[in-house]
């Protein structure tokens, strides 16, 4: 099997070839000519590659018609928008999550405050927080007396926080 004009020997498992330091020299310059149009931010740039090199040159003829395509290029825009969007739901989503881990740990703490026959006022100082921010928990939290189950009382606090 001939490669680049070096040799090459194989076998069904074992293949090795032999490349000269001018074939090496062709393919990293094409490398180089690719790398460089995927970092062009410009058609000027795009074309001045393009002249040189066959390849690239159907690349961007074929780029330009798919850009010239309104459709095209309308699905290209829905599509775009529609990666944002999730993306940005995605973002939506891991915030909510961790503010509701936040808050569920918090109301474990109050629970277990509770638990322990502690009152507002004490339950706020034991966790450094204000009365005013673990009130709502707190109100929320007694009325599951004595059981506490964490789970519930959370879920009802949601409720409440959403109405």
């Amino acid at each position: 099997m001939k490669l680049f004009g070096g040799y090459a020997t194989s076998s069904k498992t074992f293949g090795f070839a032999r490349l000269d330091a001018e074939q090496l020299n062709v393919i990293n310059k094409e490398l180089y000519e690719w790398a460089k149009f995927f970092k062009a931010t410009t058609w000027e740039e795009i074309k001045m590659l393009a002249q040189n090199n066959e390849y690239i040159a159907g690349t961007v003829l074929r780029l330009k018609k798919l850009s010239d395509d309104e459709k095209i290029r309308m699905q290209c825009e829905a599509r775009q928008d529609y990666e944002r969007t999730i993306a940005s739901y995605r973002a939506d989503g891991i915030r909510v999550g961790r503010e509701e881990g936040k808050a569920e740990q918090l109301l474990r703490l109050i629970c277990k405050k509770l638990v322990k026959g502690k009152s507002l006022e004490e339950i706020a100082d034991d966790l450094e927080e204000d009365v005013d921010t673990i009130k709502p928990m707190y109100d929320v939290a007694v009325k599951f007396s004595p059981d506490y189950d964490v789970d519930k009382i959370f879920e009802e606090y949601k409720n409440e926080m959403n109405s």
